[in-house]
């Protein structure tokens, strides 16, 4: 769970640093927009204390992890809701977009495996994917803020659903084959 807040970390590092040194706000809405993401910035920040001071050693550490989590991923879901100023549109809603989808399919497997207390490492795996694309959504959006080009950044996450696709097609596969041999 360490790695994962030194990554939220990172990338609200990024965010906060670019975001100071690239945004003069001078109309309402790009003040209401750097108000917000200020804000995502900091809760995540908290959320990410939090998750490093879970003690791992105490019965009910998975439950604990997996609030963080949902409190995490209902942070990441307000992205696009937040109305940018028009220099951004090209790119902010689908980074946000992005974001909030893939820590919200993070969320989902790290549920399966810690919500039934039976750890899987393909889920972990999987789950770890995802929140690695969130938090590459979230630079994304810094590194914009900031006015770096960003254009090269918009990815094809296809990526992701194979990965997903692989693990169900081989657990069918091993189920079909248990089942036959039954």
């Amino acid at each position: 769970m360490h790695s994962l807040s030194k990554r939220i970390l990172a990338a609200l590092l990024t965010i906060g640093a670019l975001t100071l040194c690239g945004c003069n706000a001078k109309e309402e809405v790009e003040t209401e927009f750097q108000n917000q993401i200020d804000s995502f910035s900091k809760k995540v920040d908290a959320l990410d204390a939090e998750i490093n001071a879970i003690d791992t050693s105490v019965d009910n550490y998975r439950e604990l992890f997996l609030e963080k989590l949902d409190e995490l991923d209902a942070l990441f879901s307000k992205l696009p809701t937040y109305q940018e100023p028009t220099e951004y549109s090209e790119y902010y809603d689908v980074f946000a977009g992005n974001a909030a989808e893939f820590m919200s399919e993070a969320k989902m497997y790290f549920n399966h495996t810690y919500g039934d207390n039976s750890y899987n490492q393909t889920y972990i795996d999987i789950a770890n994917e995802y929140y690695n694309a969130a938090i590459r959504e979230i630079r994304n959006i810094g590194y914009m803020l900031a006015g770096y080009d960003v254009s090269g950044e918009i990815h094809d996450n296809d990526y992701l659903e194979e990965y997903e696709d692989k693990f169900w097609e081989s657990l069918n596969n091993s189920n079909n084959e248990e089942s036959t041999e039954q």
